[in-house]
């Protein structure tokens, strides 16, 4: 899509807007420059062909007699020429082509998000934004710090509750009851844990053993949980450290932005990173201000 819709627009404050419509224009350019030179390249290459046919037929003109060794320098020369053209475009397009992908996936979430706000307020842009490396080398910082926070690993007591109610109900499954009423074999009724082939039912042979020997298993799983580390956090932990990261982030990208905004104003780009906050791009605050989620793979890109 990478445009912001009529709708989108009536929703967004002044500055927000302007905003929002440069978003769009700037991927519109970055295509149109991707197209022109798949173009430009597909004619180059047609120029190729035709200076090779060109060389052949005036060696066939000239009843199969090679060309002057001036003429065929001249041909080589051309030939180079226009092969130095064709490889200079096919080491730009990658480039621009990852341009235009990343700026439209910026509009799209952009869009996703003013769309599904219910209130949107315009936010001041920091005054005087620090060099864009310095504000990227902090973001990096917190991201690596909230990277950490999300993989970090539960207290073992969780792990070992977790465990055990896991083995509880698979245990339960297997459970079995001596029935006095039964006078034949089978007053434990294994057969409904096992066919007469040894194959399991659905219940299955290891609900079974898993009920006979639980405790002996719940003991050998929860002795290879590592112990508490320094590292440890509580569910409720990760969530207030990740919450608490997340603002941090924002304001960051906020002054990331208006470091952007500035070098345009100088006629030097800067990438956006795909997965940077919308209320940042935007400069807006969102039902609050609240960082959004994060749906994309963090990576920075450098200025150009």
């Amino acid at each position: 899509m990478f445009e912001f819709s009529a709708e989108h627009l009536k929703k967004l404050p002044t500055e927000a807007r302007d905003r929002a419509l440069r978003l769009s224009d700037a991927v519109h350019a970055d295509l149109g420059a991707v197209r022109q030179a798949h173009r430009r390249k597909s004619e180059l290459y047609a120029e190729l062909g035709a200076l090779d046919a060109g060389r052949a037929d005036r060696i066939a003109r000239n009843d199969g007699i090679a060309l002057s060794a001036g003429e065929d320098k001249e041909f080589e020369r051309k030939r180079e020429e226009i092969k130095t053209s064709i490889s200079r475009f096919e080491n730009t397009i990658p480039a621009l082509s990852q341009n235009w992908e990343t700026g439209s996936y910026v509009v799209d979430r952009c869009a996703e998000a003013v769309a599904a706000a219910d209130k949107i307020v315009a936010v001041k842009p920091p005054k005087s934004p620090r060099p864009i490396d310095e504000v990227r080398r902090e973001l990096a910082e917190l991201l690596a710090k909230r990277e950490t926070a999300v993989n970090a690993p539960l207290p073992k007591a969780t792990y070992t509750a977790e465990l055990e109610k896991a083995l509880d109900g698979e245990a339960e499954r297997g459970r079995v009851d001596f029935d006095p009423r039964i006078k034949g074999s089978d007053p434990f009724k294994l057969r409904s844990l096992l066919r007469s082939d040894g194959t399991a039912t659905d219940i299955g042979a290891g609900a079974f053993l898993l009920w006979l020997f639980k405790n002996e298993i719940a003991k050998l799983l929860g002795d290879m949980i590592p112990d508490d580390g320094p590292g440890t956090l509580t569910i409720e932990e990760r969530r207030v450290l990740i919450i608490d990261l997340d603002k941090e982030i924002l304001e960051l990208e906020r002054e990331e932005e208006a470091a952007i905004l500035i070098a345009a104003k100088d006629g030097r780009r800067i990438e956006r990173r795909p997965d940077v906050d919308p209320q940042a791009i935007l400069g807006i605050a969102i039902d609050g201000g609240s960082p959004l989620p994060k749906t994309a793979a963090r990576r920075l890109v450098g200025a150009r």
